[in-house]
């Protein structure tokens, strides 16, 4: 049974990552047509939570020896 519970943690993180990585590319697409700063601040918080997402969906397989 842990195999198809790590098929659904994968897709989850999977999904999370993607909708993180559409709403950095969304509001940075906003930031560079409006020319508004801040909004890029909030693009570059999408993309490192991306990143983290990234980083604890393959902590399993780098905690490995």
């Amino acid at each position: 049974m842990t195999g198809q519970r790590t098929t659904h943690l994968s897709r989850l993180f999977t999904g999370v990552f993607v909708l993180l990585l559409v709403l950095g590319f969304e509001v940075g697409g906003l930031a560079a047509w409006s020319g508004t700063v801040s909004l890029w601040r909030i693009a570059d918080l999408f993309f490192d939570l991306g990143l983290v997402v990234t980083m604890v969906s393959r902590s399993g397989s780098l905690m490995r020896p």
